[in-house]
């Protein structure tokens, strides 16, 4: 989370760091994505959304299911909810416009074999793990994702890392 002492300058840098954390990210997922090996929890609901309902792309539906995470956060928080976490919704649009043009530069990556498969998931799986880095860098603010598992964590009481864990699991049912 910004802090109040740091400067307007230093803001804008980490939210252009964050800009293109966000877009490294989904660049990893489109890669991911690819391999047709599965993709990451976050993403699974709008991946398979994507399947089921073709006339959205996966990063539309990333939007959709960010947007009810962002929706889903302040209705848990109710006042709690700190208004710039609103931020999330432009970001996640941002996030969701990226994986689509991540997919289509992975298009013209051809998938001819079973290992082509492996090393796109692992290629993709590492530069996912690289956005998340930097997110975490520019510290200004949480992914829809993240965030609201922290709000459920904050409002049970219960370890971040167990709330997260147990979230992943869920979606992927």
């Amino acid at each position: 989370m910004t802090k109040p002492n740091i400067s307007p300058e230093e803001i804008i840098k980490r939210y252009l760091l964050f800009i293109i954390s966000l877009f490294v990210s989904a660049l990893g997922v489109a890669i991911t994505k690819r391999g047709e090996l599965g993709v990451s929890p976050i993403s699974s609901v709008a991946n398979i959304l994507s399947y089921k309902f073709e006339f959205l792309t996966i990063g539309s539906w990333l939007i959709v299911w960010n947007c009810i995470l962002i929706a889903g956060q302040i209705i848990i928080l109710r006042r709690n909810f700190q208004p710039i976490q609103l931020l999330q919704v432009p970001l996640s649009f941002l996030f969701g416009w990226f994986t689509d043009f991540g997919m289509w530069i992975a298009s013209f990556i051809p998938v001819t074999s079973y290992p082509i498969q492996l090393i796109l998931v692992v290629a993709g799986v590492t530069i996912l793990g690289f956005g998340i880095s930097l997110s975490v860098i520019a510290n200004v603010i949480m992914n829809s994702g993240e965030a609201f598992v922290k709000a459920i964590s904050d409002s049970i009481h219960r370890e971040f890392g167990i709330v997260k864990i147990t979230f992943d699991v869920t979606v992927l049912q």
